[in-house]
């Protein structure tokens, strides 16, 4: 699984480490979104998504629940971006993918509707549903959603991808994401949403050029 290895990289952060206002109740205090890095991260990512899914998921739709933890097969191999409060406490998380990797681990068929190539050597990420903490404000949402634009964008992504009716399409809406050309052929035929990431000066590439590791090469600017 990512992020098992001994080692542990030093933590980054994408943004939003000040301390958050206070905007009413389920207001966050001192919030730190970023990568979940090794196994006690993950680890916690794991136990959030049992409390905000665990009585009505279980072990339905792929999900596996164990000692207090809901696992998907999808986890192995994916990364976590996720927002640590106090005493390394998730309040909201997202699994990240490269897009092939993501469609082809699904076994999702991908169409093109406007049959208009994209420009070569194009880098796109597939993002699943975002998470969040039902007792926390809607600001937290904002907040971690532009987090994690500008996270892909700075790792060299220009574009990320969703399906549609993941139930936050509205939010993703307003963020500037729009139905995509690529839809999806198998799987009942789900469309797509997409959003063209900001141009970035291309510090997220590793050198060969690769993807691997892209979520790990950049640490917090400024």
């Amino acid at each position: 699984m990512s992020g098992s290895a001994t080692e542990i990289p030093e933590r980054e952060t994408d943004c939003w480490k000040e301390p958050m206002p206070l905007l009413g109740a389920g207001a966050v205090g001192r919030l730190d979104i970023r990568l979940a890095n090794g196994p006690v991260d993950r680890d916690a990512v794991y136990r959030f998504r049992h409390r905000v899914l665990g009585r009505r998921m279980g072990r339905k739709m792929g999900f596996t629940a164990c000692d207090g933890r809901l696992l998907e097969e999808l986890d192995v191999g994916s990364d976590h971006l996720a927002a640590y409060g106090e005493g390394n406490t998730v309040h909201a998380a997202i699994r990240l993918e490269e897009f092939h990797a993501a469609c082809a681990r699904r076994g999702l068929v991908i169409e093109d509707s406007c049959r208009e190539p994209r420009p070569g050597g194009e880098e796109a990420s597939f993002s699943s549903r975002l998470l969040v903490d039902p007792e926390r404000g809607a600001h937290l949402t904002v907040r971690f959603m532009a987090s994690l634009v500008t996270s892909l964008a700075r790792r060299g992504f220009q574009r990320d991808h969703c399906l549609e009716s993941n139930g936050d399409d509205r939010l993703r809406t307003r963020l500037g994401y729009r139905e995509s050309p690529l839809q999806v052929v198998s799987n009942g035929g789900r469309r797509m949403l997409e959003i063209v990431l900001p141009v970035s000066d291309g510090a997220g590439r590793s050198p060969s050029g690769s993807s691997t590791s892209r979520w790990r090469l950049i640490g917090r600017r400024g």
